[in-house]
């Protein structure tokens, strides 16, 4: 096998909803979603979003992958500001905040976010829900999922 057979292509997409330039930055250069994480990373968060547009329609994500400078910006612009917690996942492209859709009641935004992370199969470790308005969901590296509520 030569070096160039041994070379996988890049993803084309990180889902079948969902298209890279979702995933990038909103900084005011729309930093891209990194093209190291995109096969190792992004596709399994491409799935589990999927998964969730499966129930709850479409959505695009509001937040996925931060670089470093935009993440601090975003908590330094809080009020009051706040200190950005240097552990979150979107700094490594493995969260995503979605927007409970206008036309769907709390509840069942919930039920349908929890039952996509509780699924045998799902990857996603964590949630935090921000009542009324979105969830974070990421992929982090745990053995159980871990649910809070803002």
């Amino acid at each position: 096998m030569t070096a160039a057979e041994s070379v996988q292509p890049l993803p084309a997409r990180p889902g079948k909803y969902f298209a890279w330039g979702e995933f990038a930055a909103h900084d005011a250069i729309e930093t891209p979603y990194p093209l190291n994480l995109r096969s190792t990373v992004g596709v399994f968060l491409g799935h589990e979003l999927d998964q969730l547009r499966d129930l709850i329609g479409p959505f695009t994500p509001s937040s996925v992958w931060r670089p470093r400078e935009h993440h601090r910006a975003i908590y330094a612009a809080m009020h009051p500001p706040r200190v950005a917690p240097m552990n979150s996942q979107h700094l490594f492209g493995a969260a995503a905040d979605v927007s409970c859709p206008a036309k769907m009641e709390w509840a069942t935004f919930v039920r349908h976010v929890r039952a996509v992370a509780e699924a045998e199969d799902s990857k996603i470790r964590y949630l935090k829900f921000y009542a009324p308005t979105f969830c974070h969901l990421d992929i982090r590296e745990r053995k159980t999922l871990l649910v809070e509520y803002a």
